[in-house]
């Protein structure tokens, strides 16, 4: 209970020492009693801290009277020594102290504070707390309030100290000069309840019913507690007891209770309806803008608070940024965004948009809100580098994640943008953005749209990275890429399906699982199955490692050339494959083949046959496996093999006794009456070992051998003495007198060296060496008792020339080139500089065959020692420093010998030019003049008698010397060589004007009616060294380019004939004879220069001598005799095998542009012999012909026989032929050479199809590629009969029993074959037209389905009765058959794949089949086979990925209202909302409520409702509190 204290003495205004008043208004008191003091109507409080001269600010407060304390302790005057307690407190506040005048107490006010009754007592109760160490009011949760503390105790000191301390604080803070409403407030020192209550205060309303003054309350005072009413004497049970006693007093008190229970429900339920609304906006100044923001940031002002006043304005990306620059608490910046958005978004109908519209606009506006957000991140993640940017960074990815979590954003365009956001940032940038995906993740993974896209993105950034010049700086960056790569791989490894681009980053992938667990590893294998079989030929899968180890082998040995090392080429064979059979095998496949040119794969072949016996292959089983199966391969080139085992046999790395036994045990020879060239590898090679190695008893094996098959060792060795005759013939000075008789060399043999067998080739090639090596000066050493000639060199080779060029002419008709190599290392101690530089240009015109022996770099070196030595004695001749200097140049292994070279030849041009005092100018027109005298004579003392020229004089000079070889070309007595080393010499003067004039010459020369052929005019002058190879080509290709055609005149037409004559040996092999001497061996060394560095211009200028057949057959120009050469056939087949596509290209342009009938015929030949270079595979030629076809006769073939034959025999080493083959025979033979095109193209066309059906049996992967250059109207012919076909064999739905025990395997097989024509052929598949086999697809595919649901149905009905084994077997049956019919559709739906999904008139088509798919997927039938199912997913998830929206949308509502199914979630990316789970019961039916994410707000409202939350409460029948 609380009792009023009385009134009290009212006490005028009290005047301070400062000159202050003080004055206090009693409640009652009327204010005009007073006034001379100002007051206002209402009353004022008493400021003792202001000043002497200072204005004193009313502050506007209301008081009560019972706020108005009065000490009635208090008796002081101006003598006082010691005020009260209170007065003290209140007093000493303030410095300096202020005396109040006497007899009058003081009084004071709480400034700030709300008054409260018996505040003198309170002021004693917080002493006393005080005093005991306790805050004052802190009263604890259990203990009552304290009792009153007397008011004369010391309780005024620690009230004065506490008074003290709050008014400095006052003093201390700024006035605000605007007056304030007063408002009451609890006093600090009141007691509180645990609800933080404060005990016993009621502020004055009027309302309260202490403010009621009644004669109780006047009497006895105000009592709070309730009046107990009198009756309530006893408990209730005496009442209660009889009503429950009884058997239906349980129901009396449940139904009691009951009642009770709902009369509170009813009373306390939320029955109101929901008042919520945004929070509104309204329009600020900027300060107060300014201030509300910070109040925003502020977390102890709350939000209801803000919600009164949202500032208009803030919105967008200034949302955001105010967000940042202030540091708003997410929450609060989220709540921020959601009253914005709220508000905008509800603009939207207030504006008078409905429906589809309204809808619309606020699609479009979370859309651009998405956009605000993705620019504003960019913003700060661009500022990378500035001050404080982590804390900002910080703050955005977490208020960004907040809104995409709280669905405030557009899920994909957000996910879309972090996707593309990684793809494109820049490398230093990618830890940040992996940062943000890693937030988003599982949303990421959650469908296949962004899932596919992920993993790329990964892959490509890691691919990147790894491969980028500062790799080592982004070392972390990389190892936690390709964390999150495997992370990804392992939790969703059906994101990396990705066929398209699995080829490029599977190596990359296998890298980052390799350092991981097992388990990864085994999904990487999966998965590499996975794209593998969706994006290669499904015939190639099953059986394709060892073709794709022959391939990869193949074409590693194609690429080797001088510089390859052996060691380094067998170990990169040896990892390719791990069938060391299939290894050896193709490699010497690669060796015989016909379609390969050079003998260096002979020699290459041998050392890696040696490396691997060295590593223990048993490379003799695998060596006698392919001869035993070469007499079935056609085309082989067998000499190769003989001379392949001929050197194993020398190096005893092949056994022959093991080959003789195995030959025994076999039996080969026993169908064998006599032993010819042309018999099988294995039989023939009995005849071709060198037997200088073999043992006796090999020997006496292999004559007993040989002569159960008719072959004279006798003969053999008869042979052998008459080869030697002839090389004695050629050689006579070089072998000892008595070697062979006089009557031997009487009768010379007719025997060509070249055709010996390889036994016979051996020991004369033995022999030759032996008396070379043997062959030197003779003579006692020089030393002291010998000084008689110093410059003769005892014991180096005495070989001259002449005999130098013949043996190397022999043994390169011999080729063996092992032996030639020893030759030439023995020769190299010869002082001649002819001979060293016929060495270095043997060495240079074989160069390949030597490094493959690996004996270049020996005798390069081996001859500049000697040049070296040599120099001591005699000047270095330019020539042999040239020669030297072109291999050099080629093998490149040893700069300083280079430079060396480069060295001694500008040394030879400084010796070589004279001074002279004069130009050669003054001297010219004597020279010209005097025509008696020698002219070469003269021309060279003109050149060495000056140093410089004019232009005028070298024209001059030029035409002199020109003319004099012009002439010389129909004059046996002068010769064309040493006028063009004068041409030569004149060129060093002024070269630029000299090559203006020497083209202007040769092209003159080209045109020339009176001219020999440019085979006789030219290569004296490319030897001297004046004109070169490359700009007579030039000039040639200019004037055909120009002129040529089939129009142009006869010699414009013979320069492309004349060039290519130019630029090929005429002899007939790219060996030279004994009678080439030195300049004719170089100009053979400049043509294989110029085919080797200028390989297009050579096919160029072939080509062009076919277009420039003459029409009229003049023999002069034809070209059958020159087409027909092996030297053309060889560069062509150089050509196709390193420029495929050039060579391809121009012989179809050749065949197509309008060339004459005999140049397509010659064109023919040609292509027909580079397939069929032995005229065996009937190619050219049918079966029944004679072998001397003509041109006319090769035309009129049977195209449909050729086509089959060329399927037949193509292989892994004549497709490149057989592709230009095909290429020109549907480009000639069905438009030019038939009479009737349409006809003949209807002909054409059965017989590829007809061909390619029987063919489709063999090697699938070589003709499918060979299929693949058909034209693409062929091509689609042969797809479009094929699909036909293999249409016709589904099963149908309806009618016919699905399952046919007899025609099941046949069946399959012919499927499996019209599968592969449709792979083949898929390039033929238009990206525009209108593709008509979808429709057809989605039919077969709900065919089977029905299928799979009839057989279910079937094994359901026979399992309610006893069913025998049979009908079990065959229904299993007829379930595996569906299941092989939906791989096949499955496999063309992808061959499809491209039309399906451009196609603009198939959407729908596209959706149906998409949904067929999904419906199989769901079938029960093939959930148990898990590779179907997985090949259905993939399927289907390949055509998802290049989904359009709008079908995208339409397969989702249709299989969204069927499925849940998480797979169809997954593929089409449609998922449940965050409100899915919320329902609303209407009328029994539950529908759907979607919750607005935007309006979920905390606080929304300034004043608290009943029902002001978003969600209304009365949906949930909720209940007050």
């Amino acid at each position: 209970m609380t009792s009023r204290s009385s009134l009290g003495t009212q006490w005028p205004p009290q005047r301070s020492i400062s000159g202050g008043i003080s004055r206090a208004p009693a409640r009652g008191i009327s204010q005009s009693q007073y006034p001379s003091y100002g007051l206002a109507r209402k009353p004022e409080s008493i400021d003792l801290t202001v000043e002497a001269g200072q204005r004193v600010e009313p502050q506007e407060k209301h008081l009560r009277d019972d706020v108005l304390v009065t000490n009635p302790a208090f008796t002081g005057g101006p003598g006082t020594s010691r005020s009260p307690a209170v007065g003290e407190g209140i007093i000493s506040e303030y410095e300096p102290l202020r005396q109040v005048p006497s007899g009058r107490p003081k009084m004071y006010f709480r400034d700030g504070e709300k008054p409260r009754p018996n505040s003198d007592a309170r002021i004693e109760e917080s002493v006393t707390e005080k005093s005991l160490g306790r805050e004052p009011g802190a009263l604890g949760s259990k203990a009552p309030p304290p009792m009153p503390i007397r008011p004369c105790k010391n309780g005024g000191r620690q009230a004065s100290g506490h008074l003290r301390a709050t008014g400095s604080r006052a003093g201390n803070s700024k006035k605000d000069p605007l007056p304030k409403i007063y408002t009451l407030g609890a006093p600090p020192f009141a007691p509180s309840f645990p609800q933080e209550t404060i005990a016993d205060f009621f502020p004055w309303t009027g309302n309260h019913p202490e403010d009621v003054l009644t004669e109780q309350a006047t009497k006895q005072g105000f009592y709070d507690k309730t009046q107990v009413s009198q009756n309530e004497t006893n408990t209730a049970r005496p009442s209660l007891w009889p009503s429950f006693k009884h058997k239906s007093g349980l129901q009396t008190l449940s139904t009691l209770f009951t009642s009770v229970f709902e009369q509170r429900q009813a009373h306390g339920r939320v029955v109101a309806a929901s008042t919520f609304k945004p929070p509104p906006r309204v329009t600020l100044t900027d300060t107060k803008r300014e201030a509300w923001l910070r109040d925003l940031a502020n977390p102890s002002v709350p939000l209801r608070r803000l919600s009164r006043t949202i500032p208009h304005g803030i919105r967008g990306k200034i949302l955001l940024e105010q967000c940042l620059s202030k540091n708003i608490p997410t929450s609060r910046a989220v709540w921020l965004a959601k009253c914005v958005g709220a508000n905008e978004i509800r603009a939207f109908k207030r504006k008078g948009a409905s429906g589809t519209f309204a809808m619309g606009g606020e699609v479009r506006w979370i859309r651009d809100w998405t956009v605000f957000v993705e620019q504003f991140v960019e913003g700060v993640v661009g500022n990378c580098g500035e001050s404080d940017w982590r804390n900002k960074i910080t703050y955005v990815i977490r208020l960004s994640s907040h809104l995409y979590s709280e669905y405030l954003l557009d899920q994909d365009l957000y996910l879309e943008w972090v996707l593309a956001s990684l793809e494109g940032c820049l490398l230093e940038r990618i830890p940040i953005w992996l940062l943000i995906l890693q937030i988003v993740w599982s949303s990421l993974a959650q469908s296949r749209r962004h899932g596919r896209r992920l993993a790329e993105a990964l892959l490509s950034r890691l691919d990147t990275i790894s491969t980028c010049a500062e790799r080592d700086l982004y070392v972390p960056v990389i190892e936690r890429l390709s964390q999150l790569t495997v992370l990804l791989m392992d939790s969703h490894s059906r994101c990396f399906v990705i066929p398209f681009v699995w080829s490029k980053y599977s190596a990359l992938l296998q890298s980052c699982v390799g350092s991981y667990n097992p388990s990864a590893a085994r999904i990487f294998e999966n998965l590499d199955s996975r794209n593998k079989r969706l994006s290669s030929t499904e015939h190639i899968q099953k059986n394709d490692k060892a073709g794709f180890a022959r391939r990869r082998l193949i074409g590693m040995l194609d690429q080797v050339d001088i510089v390859t090392r052996v060691d380094d080429l067998s170990v990169r064979c040896l990892v390719v494959s791990n069938d060391r059979g299939v290894l050896t095998q193709t490699l010497l496949e690669w060796v015989s083949s016909t379609y390969r040119e050079g003998l260096f794969r002979v020699f290459l072949a041998v050392r890696l046959i040696r490396q691997w016996r060295r590593l223990g292959i048993d490379t003799d089983q695998h060596i006698l496996d392919f001869l035993s199966a070469s007499g079935k391969k056609v085309g082989l080139q067998k000499q190769n093999i003989f001379q392949l085992l001929s050197e194993l046999i020398c190096s005893k790395h092949f056994s022959v006794g093991n080959y003789l036994e195995w030959l025994i045990s076999s039996g080969a020879l026993n169908s064998y009456r006599s032993l010819l060239p042309d018999d099988p590898c294995d039989v023939r090679l009995l005849a071709e070992i060198p037997i200088h190695r073999l043992s006796s008893h090999s020997r006496n094996l292999r004559q007993m051998l040989l002569a159960s098959v008719n072959f004279s060792v006798h003969e053999e060795s008869l042979t052998v003495s008459k080869a030697k005759v002839v090389v004695v013939d050629l050689i006579p000075d070089l072998f000892p007198i008595g070697t062979v008789s006089q009557s031997e060399l009487l009768r010379t043999p007719n025997i060509v060296l070249s055709q010996l067998s390889g036994t016979i080739k051996s020991e004369i090639s033995r022999w030759i060496r032996q008396h070379v090596v043997s062959h030197t000066v003779k003579g006692d050493p020089v030393g002291p008792s010998n000084w008689k000639d110093l410059s003769v060199e005892v014991g180096t080779s005495a070989l001259t020339v002449p005999q130098f060029v013949a043996v190397r002419s022999i043994l390169e008709d011999l080729e063996d080139y092992t032996i030639l190599a020893d030759v030439l290392k023995s020769v190299t101690s010869s002082d001649n500089p002819i001979i060293l530089a016929s060495i270095a240009d043997t060495l240079n015109h074989h160069l390949q065959v030597f490094a493959a022996i690996g004996a270049h770099d020996d005798l390069f070196q081996a001859l500049i020692k000697r040049e070296q030595s040599l120099r001591v004695r005699r000047p270095s001749e330019k020539y042999v420093l040239l020669s030297f200097m072109e291999v050099g140049s080629r093998i490149a292994e040893n700069d300083q010998t280079l430079q060396w070279l480069a060295h001694e030849l500008s040394r030879c041009d400084q010796k070589s030019a004279v001074a002279a005092c004069s130009p050669v100018s003054d001297h010219m027109v004597e020279v010209l003049q005097s025509a008696d005298v020698d002219f070469h004579e003269e021309i060279e003392r003109l050149l060495a008698s000056g140093t410089s020229i004019d232009k005028n004089t070298m024209a001059r000079m030029f035409a002199t010397v020109v003319s004099r070889i012009e002439s010389s070309w129909f004059d046996a007595k002068e010769q064309a060589s040493p006028l063009g080393f004068l041409l030569s010499r004149l060129r060093a003067f002024d070269l630029e004007t000299f090559d203006t004039l020497l083209v202007r010459w040769v092209e003159g020369l080209l045109t020339m009616h009176d001219r020999p052929a440019l085979l006789q005019c030219i290569p004296s002058l490319v030897n001297a060294g004046c004109v070169t190879l490359d700009a007579v080509v030039d000039c040639a290709q200019g004037l055909i380019g120009a002129k040529g055609g089939a129009e142009s005149t006869l010699p414009i037409r013979s320069v492309a004939i004349e060039t290519l004559e130019l630029l090929i040996q005429r002899n007939g092999s790219s060996k030279v004879t004994s009678a080439l001497d030195f300049d004719e061996y170089r100009f053979a060394l400049e043509q294989l220069r110029f085919i080797r560095e200028h390989p297009l211009k050579t096919l160029m200028i072939i080509c062009k001598s076919i277009e420039s057949d003459c029409p009229d057959g003049d023999a002069g120009t034809s070209l059958e005799p020159l087409v027909a050469t092996t030297p053309v056939i060889s560069i062509l087949r150089t050509l196709l095998i390193s420029h495929t596509e050039a060579v391809q290209r121009s012989l179809l342009f050749t065949a197509t542009r309008g060339a004459s009938s005999n140049a397509l015929l010659h064109l023919k030949q040609v292509v027909d012999r580079l397939l069929d270079p032995q005229q065996k595979l009937g190619i050219s030629a049918t079966a029944a012909s004679p072998p001397g076809l003509t041109l006319a006769d090769i035309a009129e073939l049977d195209p449909e026989v050729q086509i089959e034959r060329i399927l037949l025999v193509t292989d892994e080493f004549s497709l490149p032929f057989c592709k230009v083959k095909l290429q020109l025979l549907f480009t000639v033979e069905s438009s030019a050479v038939h009479a009737e095109p349409g006809k003949g193209q209807d002909s054409v066309l059965t017989a590829v199809f007809q061909a390619v059906e029987h063919a489709a049996d063999g090697i699938s992967y070589i003709w499918a590629e060979l299929i693949s250059v058909l034209d693409d109207n062929v091509a689609r012919h042969v797809r479009e009969r094929a699909e036909e076909h293999l249409l016709s064999e589904a099963p149908v739905a309806k009618g016919s029993p699905i399952y046919n025990a007899e025609s099941l395997e046949s069946s399959e097989y012919t499927v499996r074959r019209y599968l592969s024509i449709v792979a083949a052929t898929a390039h033929s598949i238009s990206e525009v037209a209108v593709n008509h086999i979808a429709p057809l697809l989605t039919e077969k595919l709900n065919n089977l389905g029905q299928l799979l649901s009839r057989c279910a149905m079937e094994d359901a009905q026979s399992s309610l009765k006893v069913s025998d084994e049979g009908n079990i077997s065959t229904r299993k049956q007829e379930c595996d058959f569906v299941r092989f019919w939906i791989n096949v559709l499955l496999r063309l739906i992808m061959i499809h794949r491209v039309t399906l999904q451009r196609s603009k008139t198939g959407l729908s088509e596209y959706a149906r089949l998409l949904i067929a798919l999904s419906f199989l997927l769901l079938n029960d039938q093939i959930q148990h086979d898990s590779d179907l199912i997985e090949y259905v997913f993939d399927v289907t998830a390949s055509l998802v990925d290049d989904l359009s929206e709008d079908a995208r949308a339409q397969c989702t509502r249709f299989l969204k209202d069927k499925s849940q199914d998480p797979r169809l979630q997954y593929l089409f990316g449609y998922r449940e909302s965050p409100s899915e789970w919320l329902q609303l019961s209407q009328r029994g039916k539950l529908i759907p409520y979607p919750l607005r994410a935007w309006e979920i707000l905390p606080e929304p409202a300034p004043n608290v409702g009943e029902n002001d939350t978003s969600l209304s409460l009365g949906l949930f029948q909720a209940r007050k509190a």
